[in-house]
């Protein structure tokens, strides 16, 4: 289990590696950046699904790729303690 701050610690993360690329990410160079960074793929990938269902970030039917999108619909709202 990981605590509210960590959580949100690896939001952070994947929005800020989703807002760096030029101009969209696929979710598999994602979590290996992120896996090079300590988070594991299980976590990283449970909290991108659950960013992409909130409206944090848009996923490109065709192919998958990622981007940043301004305005979420609300916060993700699931949170581990």
């Amino acid at each position: 289990m990981i605590s509210k701050e960590q959580y949100g610690e690896v939001e952070e993360r994947i929005m800020a590696l989703v807002d760096e690329a030029d101009p969209s990410i696929t979710p598999a160079d994602l979590l290996k950046e992120l896996s090079r960074e300590g988070i594991s793929r299980e976590l990283g990938s449970t909290i991108m699904l659950e960013m992409i269902g909130a409206g944090y970030i848009s996923r490109q039917p065709e192919d998958w790729r990622l981007s940043p999108k301004r305005e979420a619909s609300s916060g993700v709202g699931i949170h581990i303690r």
